[in-house]
This record gives structure tokens, C-alpha cells and sequence, in this order.
């Protein structure tokens, strides 16, 4: 151990303990170059292979930035002595918080503030799972999480990571170290870790910090079980009947002793959080401003969890959040989406939309806001008397175009049946148009515009926009990653898709999903591809098309949609990039003999970068 007022490397002054373990200490120091506090890691490390593993994950830890993790600065050896230089961060780490409330009869942290800080230490772990290998810090427990005066939380305790020195676990690193009460049952075993074991930690720890009881470990757990005895570990509700029911089970399923059973991510986990805490009033501290644009702010927007083993997803987005999208990956989940309660969705209603305007009146005098609110009416009923003409010389510019697509597509036809000798060539005429918004996380994953005929970055989030000439219904399946047909939309969309029917009008722009949720392709990925139907009637067979969306397809409905297909193979669909307003878009084109009261079936398939 160091004492106090040693010097390193001419440079870093070590002021006082912190706190040891069996392999190592830290300190916090005085940076003499710049005279910032600084924490000092040492570590011990004889074996030569450990040294140079130790530098490697060095420099991996110094790349990192990330609001909610500690900046590394600096590393060096001394001896057999290892030292890692970390921003040093003050204040109590939520051990030691809950220790003192319950010491002064305060009671629990409430449920809404653990999940604010819950929310943020995820974003954390989906910036970390998604590095390149994956970094899974393996130590999460409420000893290595401070709270900033700011009442930022910060993730603590970065070791040197697993993964250089043997090649099997070359594909992702993980900060070696666990406590029990917090580890995984294959990380306690020593079978492999991936981000499914920094899933357990965490709700280890919110268990912690909601019941203020040491949650009991996974090798007890597991023995229990095996000898046909009840899980030891009792109810979060039961030991603190403020946390939801729908809480306390997001937070249980990410302590199943099997890896299977948890959230697959720290994204899908972060937004099942999201979703059961919708009813739970934000919880108000120093930090009003900064809550206020918190995602947990905006829990009403936020639609049913939903998990699916499939290679594409659908990503609930805030309504704040929809434009500006964070690049962080999602992982498949398992469970089915169950349809929105309510009253049957008609081809009338239509999709809800986020309010972005608001009037703020609430500090002006009597006579100002009856000017201002004098001011609005007279703007909105200029806009509608606006809004009529130019919706009138919308419709005709609309029907203008669309007889110049036809022209266009019967002069392509013409011109190929010259050139081709004078054999004839079917005609084909246009039926929709669709593009992809897209945003791949570069350029500030600001939403742009895509065919989908060229590859993707891998990560890619997207959104289908599509454009019939008729009115009519339409129907989206995917491939899971078993392999198997999903269904994403069909007469009962899913609740996460935000998209309340498959209907639209002629003409109009169909969205899906809708504005605040988006697919993403998965980076393990080559190619997502999609079926698209699209019927001027809705289609009751084969039958899952008329039934809740969200779900496999069986080996018998799979034979069903393979013979549909079969039954429409004429149908010879050519999808054709083109410009749309100066935009990329692809028009659809089918033969002009086709009968149009048949349903329309085309695949999209969009390949990974």
C-alpha cells in the first residue's frame, strides 16, 4: 500500500486511501502538471502476458466518453505495479447513501429516483456492450456507483479486461472482478460472460436499492431450485410495496439465474423500464431542468414493451428524441406484443402524432395574452383557408404526376420494344412508391433519405415510407433470426409500432413504423429482409394476415403465405430506383394487365455495410 505524499513518476502525489481489494488499491492523488484531483488504480501484475494486457486495456479505456463513466487519462508501470490515472469523481457512491438513510430513519430511495439513476447507468452499459469487442464491466453493484453533486450517477471500479490474454474470449472484453450478491451464475461458474451477466448486476443492484436488502447470490438461488425449494430471493413489492408490480418484474426477469430468461440488452432492459414506469410520478430534485428533457419525462409517448427474437426491432423513441437518434445497438427479444386495448380501429381514425408546439401565455399580463390568444386563432384560420387551396392544388399537381410516371414508364416501355427489335414488351405501370428515412449514427444521426437498394451501415435505424396510387391495406412480415417469419403489421398492428391501422389512402404517405419508433438492423446481420403485401380489401386468409401482429409464424402458416405467393407469382414485381422530388425514392412497377382487386406481394431485403 502506498502512503501518503508519495510521488509517481515525478507527477502524481498520493494524498490518501480510498479503498483496497485482494488485487489492488486506489487513491486519490494530485495531478502536479495540471493540479486536479485525480484517482490512482494500482494494480499487481508479475506475468509479463497480464503487463501487456494491462496496457492494451489502457489505451481501450482512455477512447471511452461517456457521461456516466470516469475518464482514463493515464497509465504506467512501476515494478511489478500497475497504475491506472482515472478522473477522480467526489462524493458518496449508493451504498454508502442508502446505509446513512436508513441509519437516520429515511427510509428507501424512491422508486422514481432509482430509476432515473437506472436509466442513466444503462445508457452507460449500451455505450459499453456496443464498443468493438463489447467491454462488459462484470462489477456493477451500488459500491461502484457515485452520485455527483449534480446528481449524475457515475459507474466505477474499471479493472483490467478478460479477453486479451486468452484467444477464446477474444471477441469481447470484460473487466475482470465480481461480488457475489451481484454476479451472474455463469459468471460465478466461470462459463463466459457477455452483456446478459452486466444485465444481472444491475438488477441485483436496483433490487438493492429499492428493498434495501442484500439481494441473496445465484449459486444459493440455484441450489434452492434444484432441490425443488422456493427461490430464496423474496419479492422487491413484498419487501417494499411502493415499486410497482410491473417494476418489480422487469427487474426479477433481469436476475433469472438463466441468461436465456434476462433482457437480452441494456437498451431492451432500459426501455422495459421505461415502459412499466409510466404511471410513476418523476421525482423532483435540484435537477428540475435537466429532468424535464429526461426520457423518463416522457413516459406517456412510450408504448408497450415489446420483445422479439428477430434481426430487425422496432425502437420506441420519445417524441423529443424521434430526430435526434443515439447510436446505440438493440438487442432481439423474446416476448409477444399483446394488441392495445380500446375500441376496434377503423380506416378513419388516424395515427396520434407528438405535440412540438406549445403557446406559453403563463407569465404574461391579462391584455398581452388575450392578444396573443387573439393573435393564434386569426393564424390558424388564415392557415386553414391556406391549407384548403393548397390541398387543392396539391391533389392536381398530385394527379398531374402521377399521368407523367404512367407516360414516362409506357415511352420506357416503347422505346425497349424498338430497340429490341419489335418483339413486344409487357407494359408496366407505376402502383406505389416507398423510401427509407434512415439514421445511421453518423452526420449527428440526423434522419435522411434512402432506397434501401444499396447496403446499410451496419446499426442503421429505420423507417418504411410508403406511397399508394389506390387506397388499401397493408401487410409486413420479417425473417427472424430462427429463421422464421414474423409478423410485424397486419389488420392488428403491434402496439410498438405506434401505428394504429394498416389502412391508408390513395396517395398518401404510410408510416412504419410511426414517427417515434424505428427498425433497426442488427450488425450480426448480412441482409433484413421484408414481405410486403399490399390488397385494395382487407385479407382474411391466410389467417394470421387478420390477427394480432407481433408473433411467429407457424410451420403451417408458413406453408400458407408460401402458397399466397405462389398463387400472385405472375405478378412480377420490378422495384426501380428513381428521383422523387429530388429525393431517392423506388417506385414499384407491376404489369398494366395485372387485375387490380389482387393483392400486390414484393420483398425488400436490406443488406448490412
Amino acid at each position: 500500500m502506498l502512503a501518503p505524499n508519495t510521488l509517481l513518476q515525478d507527477r502524481y502525489l498520493v494524498l490518501r486511501l480510498l479503498g483496497q481489494g485482494g488485487m489492488g488499491a486506489v487513491y486519490q492523488a494530485t495531478d502536479r502538471k495540471f493540479g486536479n484531483a485525480v484517482a490512482l488504480k494500482e494494480t499487481f501484475y508479475a506475468d509479463e502476458q497480464l503487463r501487456k494486457a494491462f496496457a492494451q486495456e489502457a489505451r481501450l479505456l482512455n477512447r471511452l466518453r461517456h457521461a456516466a463513466l470516469p475518464v482514463v487519462m493515464d497509465y504506467f508501470a512501476v515494478s511489478d505495479k500497475q497504475f491506472l490515472v482515472m478522473q477522480y469523481i467526489p462524493g458518496k457512491d449508493l451504498e454508502q447513501m442508502l446505509e446513512e438513510r436508513k441509519e437516520r430513519g429515511d427510509g428507501l430511495f424512491m422508486t422514481s429516483q432509482v430509476l432515473l439513476w437506472a436509466d442513466q447507468l444503462l445508457d452507460a452499459l449500451e455505450y459499453l456492450h456496443a464498443q468493438n469487442p463489447p467491454i462488459i464491466h462484470r462489477d456493477i453493484k451500488p459500491q461502484n456507483l457515485k452520485l455527483t453533486p449534480r446528481g449524475e450517477i457515475i459507474l466505477l471500479d474499471f479493472g483490467l479486461a478478460k479477453g486479451i490474454v486468452t484467444h477464446q474470449s477474444r471477441s469481447s472484453q470484460s473487466i475482470r472482478g465480481y461480488t457475489p450478491n451481484y454476479a451472474s451464475l455463469e459468471q460465478i461458474r466461470g462459463t463466459g460472460t457477455d452483456a446478459r451477466s452486466d444485465i444481472y448486476s444491475i438488477g441485483a443492484t436496483l433490487y438493492h436499492l429499492l428493498t434495501g436488502k442484500l439481494p441473496q447470490d445465484a449459486l444459493t438461488r440455484v441450489a434452492a431450485l434444484l432441490m425443488n425449494q422456493p427461490d430464496p430471493l423474496r419479492p422487491i413489492n413484498e419487501l417494499n410495496p411502493e415499486v410497482p408490480a410491473l417494476i418489480a418484474a422487469v427487474i426479477e426477469k433481469a436476475m433469472s439465474a438463466n441468461p436465456e430468461q434476462r433482457q437480452e440488452s441494456a437498451s431492451v432492459l432500459r426501455q422495459s423500464l421505461r415502459n412499466a414506469s409510466r404511471n410513476i410520478p418523476p421525482v423532483s430534485t435540484h435537477r428540475a431542468p435537466t429532468l424535464t428533457n429526461h426520457p423518463l419525462a416522457d413516459c406517456e409517448a412510450i408504448v408497450e414493451e415489446l420483445e422479439l427474437n428477430i434481426t430487425t426491432e422496432i425502437i420506441p423513441v420519445p417524441p423529443r428524441m424521434a430526430e435526434q437518434i443515439s447510436a446505440e445497438p438493440m438487442a432481439q427479444t423474446r416476448n409477444l406484443a399483446q394488441p392495445l386495448p380500446g375500441k376496434p380501429i377503423t380506416p378513419s381514425q388516424t395515427r396520434r402524432r407528438p405535440k412540438h408546439v406549445r403557446l406559453a401565455t403563463r407569465n404574461l399580463p391579462p391584455s398581452r395574452k388575450r392578444a396573443v390568444w387573439y393573435g393564434a386563432i386569426a393564424t390558424v384560420l388564415l392557415i386553414a383557408s391556406l391549407g384548403m387551396h393548397v390541398q387543392r392544388v396539391f391533389k392536381d399537381k398530385t394527379g398531374l404526376m402521377a399521368g407523367a410516371a404512367e407516360l414516362v414508364t409506357a415511352t420506357q416501355a416503347n422505346a425497349a420494344n424498338a430497340a429490341n427489335g419489335g418483339k413486344t414488351i409487357p407494359m408496366r405501370v407505376e402502383v406505389m412508391r416507398y423510401y427509407l428515412e434512415v439514421a445511421d449514427g453518423g452526420n449527428g444521426d440526423v434522419a435522411k433519405r434512402a432506397t434501401g437498394l444499396a447496403p446499410l451501415p451496419a446499426g442503421s435505424r429505420f423507417k418504411f415510407h410508403f406511397r399508394p396510387r389506390t387506397g388499401g391495406y397493408f401487410y409486413l412480415l420479417a425473417l427472424g433470426k430462427n429463421g422464421v417469419p414474423q409478423t410485424f403489421l397486419t389488420e392488428r398492428p403491434m402496439p410498438a409500432s405506434g401505428v394504429k391501422t394498416n389502412w391508408t389512402d390513395a396517395g398518401q404517405d404510410f408510416l412504419f413504423p410511426d414517427v417515434e419508433q424505428w427498425f433497426m438492423m442488427q450488425r450480426e446481420s448480412e441482409t433484413t429482409p421484408f414481405t410486403v403485401i399490399f390488397s385494395p380489401t382487407p385479407l382474411k386468409s391466410p389467417n394470421f394476415l387478420a390477427t394480432a401482429a407481433g408473433r411467429d409464424l407457424t410451420p403451417t402458416e408458413q406453408q400458407e403465405l408460401l402458397a399466397l405467393r405462389k398463387r400472385y407469382a405472375a405478378t412480377n414485381t420490378d422495384l426501380v430506383a428513381m428521383m422523387d422530388d429530388n429525393q431517392p425514392a423506388v417506385t414499384v412497377q407491376i404489369p398494366a394487365e395485372r387485375r387490380t382487386d389482387e393483392p400486390l406481394i414484393f420483398d425488400i431485403a436490406i443488406k448490412r455495410k
